[in-house]
Formats: structure tokens, C-alpha cells, sequence
């Protein structure tokens, strides 16, 4: 073939075919970066949202996988309870649901990570709790109230301990 001569039909199409693939393979890598990106930045949002301070004064959820539960209650339309709007604003966005379903497997690896400090802190809170059901049955007029310290699951050697302390 020379220079000369015009290209023919097939090397045209073969042209025009090599610069599609070539568009086609561009859309694909596009495609790709945006979802990683899109996953990269919403992952985890369960872990992050159930992990902050407004959440621990309304969370009514267990103390272990605190993300997943929140994910699970977004899709299930469980909400916090009463008037929860969000699971309902979630659903219409249409995105949302495909974005917590993409973020659960995060949240789980995140809230395996986080299983020692979340039951160091649910420690704490017993500790604290049960402190208070001390004082607050250990202390009454005429002696310990038994029969609410059942109901608690505690022991009047709870009162012999907070008496100790107090002294």
C-alpha cells in the first residue's frame, strides 16, 4: 500500500473501531475511580455516625457493632425511634441505601477493630451504673431496700462496699 492512495473501507472501520474501544476502556477507568471514590468516601458512615457524642445520649442500641446496627436500622426503617426521619429521607434519596449497603463490610471491619475499647466502655458504664443503683437503694431510711436491689441484679454486699467507700 502506498502513501498515495486513499485508505480503503476496512482500514477506516478499523479506525474508527480502534478509537471507540479506546473511549469505551476510558468510560470503564472512569466508572471505576468515581465508585472507588464514591466508597472511599462514604464508607464507614454507620461506625462514624454512631461513634460521636450526640449519639450517646439517644442510642438505645447494644454496645458491640454499633455501625452495623445503625446501617441495619437505616435499611430496615427502624430509625432511633418515634419521629425518625432519617431512614424515610434515606429511601427517597435512592442512593443512600446502595451507599450503606457499599459501607456495612467497612463498618464491620471498623467496629471489629474497635471490640476492646467499646467493652472497656461498656465496663465503665455498668460500674458507673451500678454505683448509682447503690446509692440510690443503699442509702434509705431503715437500711438497704432488698428487694429493689433484686430487681436490679445486685446484692446487699453492694451496700457493705458503698458504705465502705463513703466512709
Amino acid at each position: 500500500m502506498s502513501l498515495d492512495k486513499p485508505a480503503s473501507g476496512a482500514q477506516r472501520v478499523r479506525k474508527i473501531d480502534g478509537a471507540f474501544i479506546q473511549q469505551v476502556l476510558l468510560l470503564k477507568r472512569w466508572a471505576r475511580i468515581v465508585l472507588c471514590g464514591l466508597v472511599t468516601t462514604t464508607a464507614g458512615c454507620g461506625t462514624l455516625v454512631e461513634r460521636g457524642e450526640s449519639s450517646k445520649v439517644y442510642s438505645r442500641s447494644g454496645d458491640y457493632y454499633v455501625g452495623v446496627q445503625y446501617d441495619w436500622k437505616l435499611l430496615s426503617l427502624e430509625g432511633k425511634g418515634g419521629y425518625d426521619y432519617i431512614p424515610m429521607f434515606c429511601y427517597l434519596s435512592i442512593v443512600c441505601p446502595f451507599v450503606t449497603l457499599l459501607s456495612m463490610p467497612v463498618d464491620f471491619v471498623v467496629d471489629t477493630a474497635m471490640l476492646y475499647s467499646d467493652h472497656q466502655a461498656r465496663i465503665i458504664e455498668e460500674q458507673k451504673y451500678n454505683k448509682h443503683l447503690s446509692d440510690k437503694y443503699c442509702f434509705v431510711e431503715g437500711g438497704p431496700d432488698e428487694a429493689a436491689l433484686k430487681k436490679s441484679g445486685l446484692d446487699v454486699g453492694v451496700c457493705v462496699g458503698a458504705g465502705d467507700q463513703s466512709s
